[in-house]
């Protein structure tokens, strides 16, 4: 079957999201038929590197299934008005910090 690759340019600091270039290669998946593999690639402007990550039609009902199991967590979490705190760089920036058991200090 056909290659496909898909390309994202990034601008900001490295940090690749995986999920998102598992989102291309279904996408490919879906308006392709006859695409059975996807090179998902960021290239990142600033430093000049590139994270890809090769994927196959064989496994995309998988991915799918993982994909939508995130998904469901998020309707649940807002049905229930739950969310599970997640520390982050910008946890140095908020008023709250003090105060969160989550701050990175």
């Amino acid at each position: 079957g056909d290659q496909a690759i898909v390309m994202d340019w990034k601008t900001g600091k490295r940090r690749p999201d995986f999920t998102q270039l598992e989102m291309f290669a279904l996408q490919v998946f879906k308006h392709f038929p006859d695409v059975n593999e996807v090179t998902s690639t960021f290239v990142w402007l600033k430093d000049m590197k590139m994270d890809a990550e090769i994927y196959k039609r064989s496994d995309a009902d998988k991915m799918w299934e993982e994909l939508l199991k995130r998904i469901n967590r998020i309707y649940q979490s807002a049905e229930h008005d739950n969310w599970p705190a997640k520390p982050s760089g910008l946890c140095r920036f908020c008023p709250a910090q003090n105060m969160c058991d989550y701050a990175q200090i």
